[in-house]
């Protein structure tokens, strides 16, 4: 594993949490290597070796190679069993799972705009398996991954909390992303009132750090690219649009205190502190960088074009359960350009 994840994972897992809770659970996790699940089914690793808890995990994802460049130092750890097939297929029931965590969801701005039906393959039909496979197994508990995204373009400056509403035009193939995140929300209070399954929702807004795809198109591995490379970080905007930020690793201890001391009912994962536009991002990365600069060329890519303005998430529910923030934006970019340097050129993928 690479080192700055190693001790991401192993701060994670430092936190004075009721982890003996998981003792036993089998753990089924989505989109185990996609960049927030990995770190889920690595932190539930750790737990196992740090407190014994023998926690079973069943990581369900697409591709052997993709699972094996993540997860190559536990491959044969008999804790860690694979599932290779697409989240909307059934899954076998030897996998019956205590608790499922959802977080299998295409966020990659090209294919929302140009699959934008995969997009809803895999966040409806995909979810409605699960919850069908919840219902049959007699899961106790499911964590579903939404996003900020369901809230809408015109937050206000003062941040949205989670009982936040705005509509979302459904006639736009743009909104598919968003809508589809809104209709597994819905399909969540449905099955609420018909199973006895528990569902938190988790609402991450702007997640970044090691690990993520560098193949994605999202905004912050584009600026991490340019880095690595050496070569000016080019803006098609003029980088006005605001966003709350949170690190990867602050955002999966986000997710564990939910897990272990939440309750049913959606979750806003957010920085009230870590709030930026999009050219002060940049900034940062040049900053840590140290030898490239900002360049303007304003561009018309339909899957560039985004109409909200302001994305901010208050994060007073998970602050109550004694969560708090602990990299800042500066520091998380200095972390994610030394990780991407670390793995820069080799054959084995991101965690060697």
């Amino acid at each position: 594993m690479q080192k700055i994840i190693r001790e991401d994972i192993e701060r994670i897992c430092e936190e004075e949490l009721p982890w003996h809770t998981l003792g036993n659970k089998r753990i089924l996790v989505t989109g185990s290597s996609g960049f927030l699940g990995t770190y889920i089914v690595l932190s539930l690793m750790e737990c196992n070796r740090r407190y014994n808890t023998d926690i079973t995990v069943h990581a369900l994802c697409r591709s052997k190679e993709k699972a094996y460049a993540k997860f190559k130092e536990c491959w044969d750890n008999s804790h860690l069993q694979f599932i290779f097939q697409d989240v909307c297929e059934d899954i076998d029931d030897k996998y019956k799972s205590d608790l499922i965590i959802h977080a299998a969801s295409p966020a990659n701005p090209y294919i929302i705009q140009k699959q934008p039906y995969d997009v809803v393959k895999a966040n409806v039909f995909g979810y409605s398996r699960l919850l069908e496979k919840a219902r049959e197994w007699g899961t106790k508990e499911l964590i579903l991954f939404s996003s900020s995204a369901v809230y809408g373009y015109s937050a206000p400056q003062s941040g949205v909390d989670e009982d936040y509403r705005e509509p979302i035009d459904f006639t736009q193939v743009k909104d598919v992303y968003c809508l589809s995140k809104q209709m597994c929300e819905m399909m969540t209070v449905c099955f609420e009132k018909t199973g006895d399954v528990e569902v938190k929702v988790l609402r991450p807004f702007v997640v970044y750090g090691p690990g993520d795809d560098l193949t994605n198109k999202k905004a912050m591995t584009d600026f991490l690219n340019d880095c690595l490379a050496g070569r000016n970080i080019v803006l098609k905007s003029k980088g006005d649009a605001i966003r709350s930020y949170i690190y990867i690793g602050d955002a999966i201890r986000a997710f564990y205190y939910i897990l272990l001391k939440g309750y049913r009912g959606a979750y806003n994962i957010s920085s009230e502190k870590n709030v930026y536009s999009i050219r002060e991002v940049v900034r940062f990365f040049c900053e840590c960088s140290g030898d490239i600069e900002i360049e303007y060329l304003i561009g018309n890519e339909d899957y560039l074009n985004n109409r909200t303005q302001v994305m901010i998430g208050k994060n007073n529910k998970i602050r109550e359960l004694g969560w708090s923030e602990k990299i800042n934006l500066k520091e998380g970019i200095a972390r994610t350009i030394n990780w991407g340097k670390g793995i820069s050129g080799k054959k084995e993928g991101l965690y060697e």
